[in-house]
């Protein structure tokens, strides 16, 4: 099942998240502070940077010694999301727009939820928890897991999509997003779910 193309999965997971945040039902508060609410229910951390650009994700990547897979020529982002190990750090740029950066925040955190969260919790749920050290890169995956997983449609690898600033002679809301596969997203082998979405 393609999540992504299912707008009840989608909004049940939208409530989902504003309820753990301990917002959900304030119908006439908006625009909602979706920055403080990612911190307050999931394991992310915001960091505002103003002119986001790859080479300052690729610098805090270094410094904290964290493998990832981003590739490509420097270039400015409205936002990157890097996870591992259940947990992950939104990417934003503080020099866009207040509307701008909600809708990053809110696109990033999607992308936490339908591209990392929740293929976790079905890789533990098919495969139990032995699957976890696969999961967090500490080894790979034994012949077993690796078809048990085939046979679940559960995934092991990393997953990379692109969501750049645009060049000036494109609308705001451009998003180059790279698909490939039956599934319709790229994934690797590099490191399982060690997920780099800029």
């Amino acid at each position: 099942m393609d999540y992504h193309d299912n707008s009840y999965y989608i909004e049940n997971m939208a409530r989902q998240f504003w309820e753990m945040a301990g917002i959900a039902g304030e119908p006439g508060k908006l625009p909602r502070d979706i920055k403080t609410a990612i911190t307050l229910a999931l394991p992310l951390e915001v960091y505002p940077v103003p002119a986001l650009r790859i080479s300052h994700v690729l610098a805090w990547t270094r410094r904290i010694k964290m493998s990832h897979g981003i590739r490509g020529r420097d270039r400015r982002l409205h936002g990157c999301l890097l996870a591992d190990r259940g947990k992950g750090t939104i990417f934003v740029d503080a020099s866009d727009a207040d509307e701008e950066q909600r809708f990053t925040l809110a696109h990033e955190l999607a992308h936490f939820l339908l591209d990392y969260q929740f293929p976790r919790q079905r890789a533990l749920s098919a495969l139990g928890p032995s699957i976890l050290p696969v999961l967090d890169g500490e080894r790979a995956p034994t012949m077993e897991e690796r078809v048990h997983a085939i046979m679940s449609s559960v995934h092991l690898g990393a997953l990379s999509h692109v969501r750049s600033a645009p060049k000036a002679v494109c609308p705001r809301t451009s998003s180059s997003i790279s698909k490939t596969g039956r599934t319709g997203w790229r994934w690797s082998s590099s490191r399982p779910q060690n997920l780099c979405v800029p």
